[in-house]
């Protein structure tokens, strides 16, 4: 059994590193969450000094003139919920050593947890009630981890190798005790000779024991996000560091079969990154920002054909509003919110708020 994690949850520890702003507490409906601030120096490798930036949570919902805030010392990237109290939020800073568990009830950070000795959280993790699974790096043996806490107190109770490097998303696989985890890169090793595969892994929630790993055999490699369709469709997004220091989007297909199709061409002259993912199932669609070329892009997962594009200020996070029926869109510059119709995708996004969103890589949907 590993050694229980470090746990920051002294009084005087939140009174300076989370603080509510517009404390009234959420009334029910639908709400969505969104991290903001600045990266600090955390780099994939974990190569230079550890010094984060204090950042913040913002939560807003349709009809707010005024985005609620919770602080942290620590940029956070992804959300997680309690399947049990949907208002207790996990979230995990992006190549850093930071977590912290979030109270909506009272607007607070009631827990900042910080990765055992040697690891770092790489942004994602799933809630499962008694336990949260985080995916981290474990620099010491140059191997990625889920590290498996126990939900009420965050000890480290089990962690289990996720068969690659640098693990970013994990997601459960419905109707099973199944996690599935993207694994930007084969080995450490690897990583600095340019030889590598990313790789999606299937691993049983409560052994480790892989069920499956699917590598995406091709040159480019460094995915990160994906999305399932409920017949079994995974979209992948990230980004390739070509040589000679640029980086271009990555997005790819992984059938039910398993052969992987590369949605993005190898010769696309677009740069950065294509993140966060969002599925219109009935429509076969699917939609993926690129924050660094300012485009919305739609594509068809099941045919691979392309269909159309928005441009768009440095678009990142997106989410679907079942309350409004419309796609949502988060963008960096002046953190706004953008909205098109959820079922084709067709209209042009069009603002809907302005300086509410926040400079985070995903928009979480939560229902109180």
């Amino acid at each position: 059994m590993a050694t229980a994690a470090g746990v920051l949850c002294g009084s005087s520890l939140l009174l300076r590193s989370a603080r509510a702003i517009a404390a009234p507490a959420l009334s029910a409906g639908e709400y969505f969450l969104v991290g903001d601030g600045v990266r600090g120096k955390e780099t994939l490798f974990g190569t230079a000094d550890y010094a984060p930036i204090p950042g913040r949570i913002r939560i807003w919902r349709f009809g707010q003139v005024l985005a609620q805030e919770i602080e942290l010392p620590f940029f956070p990237h992804s959300f997680t919920s309690s399947p049990h109290a949907p208002q207790r939020i996990v979230t995990f800073e992006k190549w850093g050593r930071q977590m912290a568990e979030i109270d909506l009830g009272t607007l607070t950070a009631i827990r900042i947890t910080q990765a055992q000795p040697g690891r770092r959280f790489f942004g994602h993790g799933v809630h499962g009630g008694n336990f949260i699974y985080a995916t981290q790096m474990d620099d010491a043996q140059g191997m990625g981890l889920v590290s498996v806490m126990d939900a009420a107190t965050h000890q480290v109770v089990r962690e289990f190798p996720t068969r690659g490097v640098f693990p970013h998303d994990c997601q459960w696989l419905p109707e099973s005790n199944t996690l599935l985890v993207v694994n930007s890169r084969r080995s450490y090793a690897a990583s600095k000779t340019g030889n590598n595969f990313s790789s999606v892994v299937w691993l049983d929630a409560d052994t480790g024991k892989c069920r499956k790993q699917v590598y995406i055999e091709t040159t480019q490699f460094g995915y990160a996000h994906f999305v399932r369709s409920s017949d079994g469709f995974l979209v992948l997004s990230g980004s390739y560091d070509v040589p000679g220091g640029m980086s271009q989007p990555l997005l790819a297909v992984m059938r039910p079969d398993d052969s992987v199709q590369a949605l993005m061409p190898a010769s696309t002259t677009l740069h950065g990154e294509a993140l966060s993912l969002h599925l219109n199932e009935s429509d076969k669609l699917v939609a993926t920002t690129l924050p660094n070329s300012s485009l919305l892009q739609i594509w068809n997962y099941q045919t691979g054909e392309f269909v159309r594009q928005f441009e768009l200020p440095e678009p990142r996070g997106l989410a679907f509003s079942a309350e409004h029926d419309e796609l949502l869109v988060t963008s960096a510059p002046g953190s706004s919110v953008f909205a098109l119709d959820g079922a084709g995708m067709v209209q042009a996004p069009r603002l809907i708020a302005a300086g509410l969103a926040g400079r985070g890589s995903h928009l979480i949907p939560l229902h109180l």
